[in-house]
């Protein structure tokens, strides 16, 4: 029996065979090790594996199997790397078409789009036409949003069900085996019926890639007490959080229309603004812009308008999208949400008109942060002076073109009523101390380039049950994100089987599979000449480092909620809250 084309093109094919054209690999104990050919670098970073047939970088995380150091390095994507290999390794794609064609029917990505496709208009039909849904549907109409826009953004309703999704996706012809690895369902193995839908009762938000197809959701709790209040679709092959910017794909013409891009920060945000008539705009869905979303919005244009939330949140997620922004040479301006409303949401929903004025009025960035942002602080106070001229000297110091920083340096010293001459003194003496706080960071990235708790996962992975015994339920808390959910299950999976083996990796999306791959690579690399004394003592040390850095994590959540009492003056709140810190330091 003939194999598919991509397993032929892997059996014929090793990693190093294809990595070796494009940069000089030198033997390292079972690996190769060589400068990476993604980015610069003086000491070797990249690491060739051919047990584990990857080729990855520690130090910018790129690569991945051959099909992915492929489309790395020849900027092309899956189905142009494919027929590269395909030639490379003299497999014939049509041979393994069911038609006679000359490619591969589909990819999994163009499934796993269909499948999420089919699942966003079995939500919206709940939401239109079963009883349970009318509900949901008063809430978004009393939300202000029209019939015309939920079906435009396709928003729909997930029962309380455990297999409505499940069972209405087999109808459809869809194995569960995608499912699971598209996120919508949550399973212990791909063998079993033992599978349950991962959204229930929640409102649903289909996410879109830049083309329009479906690729991730986002549920909105329906009951208050829920937790999370949003449940994201886990990151698979089509949806990388990171590089998707929600509402892109129906912003795309308007952008270019309007040479601008608003961008907020929820879904509601962005729907109420495009019913509004404000249809140039994105969504970042909660987080910093991050420089992948930033080159996305760069296809269309370079001109910014920020509108996030106006709480800490808001404001430390905008001062962290300017500064990766400041160097990718955008127009940036922030846009004021006018009195009286908390949101972009809440504005363009009760004055459109309002919301559109303040569009076209927003502010460029360093003129924000020289009036509004200052209002924060009490400049008659010498401590608040420094802390906010500080702040926007880091600020100002990243802008290029002098005339522009000049010009503003003269605003800033006005306000402090300081002496230029001073201030650009200061502004070079922060310049330095942050040129040597980047170079030690990326020093200390090059000796540790993964977290503690990647690190962690790695030892598991790469010794199996020599460590297996400190895979604990227990420790799930000291996980963030993706590998929150990855170590939870490895947790599930001891509990069951008493063991951690390559049946684990059996349950784990191809996305999940890769990440702990290189997690075990980067540990067998490391510790490769290493006796079993000093292995021993770094998973020691490794673990003890990844408490303490949870306990570091709570430690700084529960000084800015102090800080949040002291604003609000709520002595009890801020009391607790103290008391709290004081056994976390202890």
């Amino acid at each position: 029996m003939s194999l598919d084309p991509i397993t032929e093109i892997r059996s014929r094919l090793s990693i190093e065979d294809v990595v070796a054209p494009y940069v000089q690999l030198k033997k390292a104990g079972r690996s190769f090790k060589a400068c990476c050919p993604f980015h610069h670098e003086k000491t070797p970073s990249f690491v060739v594996s051919p047990d584990k047939q990857l080729a990855y970088c520690f130090g910018c995380h790129k690569g991945g199997d051959i099909f992915k150091f492929i489309q790395e390095i020849e900027g092309i994507d899956f189905r142009e790397a494919l027929e590269l290999l395909a030639e490379k390794a003299n497999v014939e794609l049509k041979a393994f078409h069911p038609k006679g064609g000359n490619s591969v029917t589909k990819d999994e990505k163009d499934i796993l789009a269909e499948l999420q496709g089919e699942l966003a208009d079995f939500y919206t039909q709940n939401l239109f036409n079963i009883a349970e849904g009318q509900k949901v549907l008063e809430y978004l109409h009393g939300r202000g949003l029209t019939d015309e826009t939920i079906k435009e953004f396709r928003l729909g309703f997930a029962r309380d069900s455990f297999g409505g999704a499940y069972e209405h996706l087999l109808d459809k012809g869809f194995k569960k085996s995608d499912a699971v690895k598209a996120g919508v369902l949550i399973s212990k193995d791909t063998t079993t019926e033992n599978v349950y839908d991962r959204f229930r009762l929640r409102l649903m938000f289909p996410i879109f890639d830049d083309r329009g197809r479906v690729v991730g959701f986002g549920g909105r709790a329906l009951k208050k007490e829920e937790q999370p209040k949003y449940l994201n679709s886990p990151e698979s092959s089509v949806y990388h959080k990171g590089s998707i910017l929600y509402g892109m794909n129906f912003a795309k013409p308007h952008i270019r229309e309007k040479d601008f891009v608003v961008v907020v920060e929820g879904y509601m945000d962005l729907i109420s603004s495009y019913q509004s008539g404000v249809k140039n705009v994105v969504a970042s869905s909660g987080t910093a812009l991050t420089k992948e979303q930033l080159k996305l919005i760069k296809r269309y244009t370079k001109n910014l308008v920020f509108s996030f939330d106006t709480d800490e949140a808001g404001l430390e997620a905008l001062t962290r999208a300017i500064e990766n922004a400041q160097p990718m040479d955008f127009n940036i301006k922030v846009l004021l949400v006018p009195d009286g409303h908390k949101d972009p949401d809440e504005c363009a929903k009760a004055s459109p008109e309002k919301w559109r004025n303040a569009v076209l009025n927003a502010i460029p960035y360093l003129d924000f942060f020289l009036e509004n942002w200052a209002s924060k602080y009490d400049l008659s106070k010498i401590e608040d002076s420094k802390t906010y001229c500080d702040f926007y000297l880091k600020i100002l110091r990243k802008v290029e073109h002098p005339l522009e920083r000049d010009s503003y340096l003269k605003k800033l010293a006005k306000k402090l009523a300081t002496p230029e001459y001073q201030l650009k003194e200061r502004m070079g003496q922060l310049d330095r101390d942050y040129r040597r706080l980047e170079r030690k960071t990326d020093d200390v990235e090059k000796k540790d380039s993964i977290s503690a708790g990647e690190y962690f996962v790695g030892f598991i992975m790469q010794f199996k049950n020599r460590f297996a015994e400190h895979v604990k339920a227990d420790y799930e808390m000291f996980f963030e994100g993706d590998l929150r959910n990855i170590y939870a299950r490895m947790a599930s999976y001891y509990i069951e089987h008493g063991c951690i083996d390559d049946g684990l990796v059996s349950e784990m999306s191809e996305v999940e599979k890769e990440k702990l791959q290189v997690y075990a690579l980067y540990v067998e690399n490391k510790v490769a000449d290493w006796d079993e004394t000093d292995i021993l003592s770094e998973f020691k040390r490794v673990f003890e480092k990844l408490k303490k850095d949870f306990t570091k994590s709570k430690q700084k959540e529960l000084i800015a909620k102090i800080r949040q009492a002291e604003m609000n003056n709520d002595l009890d709140l801020e009391g607790k809250l103290m008391e709290e810190y004081t056994k976390s330091i202890s």
